[in-house]
């Protein structure tokens, strides 16, 4: 069971051994670097446009990730900018696959839905 204490998550241990907290900025990280590990993925965004940190490369990329919590269940929101000439479907699709299975396997959470959402599209160079 996972409850929500100050942005941390707690995994309570069946044998009384103790508990494991793990901050929403872990799973959020989780899921933007999984994200970021798909072929036609561009950058994440979040749709408030550049920031300073973004063109200084020093952007926290996990707050382009929106998790809700439900017990030891959790629903991920991601937005990201497309490269051109893929597959919309298909880039979307694969990273809703890979930050289910990279959250499931890090954290032992369920994910119980990842929303995806293409913000836009960057040309090539």
């Amino acid at each position: 069971m996972a409850n929500k204490f100050e942005e941390k998550y707690t995994i309570k241990d069946e044998n009384g051994a103790g508990f494991i907290q793990i901050a929403d900025d872990v799973v959020a990280g989780i899921a933007a670097l999984a994200a970021m590990e798909v072929e036609g993925v561009a950058r994440l965004s979040s749709g408030a446009g550049v920031d300073l940190a973004t063109v200084l490369g020093k952007k926290n990329i996990s707050k382009d990730v929106k998790l809700a919590f439900d017990n030891n269940n959790v629903k991920v929101s991601i937005s990201y900018m497309a490269k051109y000439g893929y597959n919309l479907v298909k880039v979307s699709e694969e990273i809703q696959e890979k930050v289910k299975n990279s959250i499931s396997t890090m954290t032992g959470l369920k994910v119980s839905g990842v929303d995806v959402k293409v913000h836009g599209i960057e040309l090539k160079d």
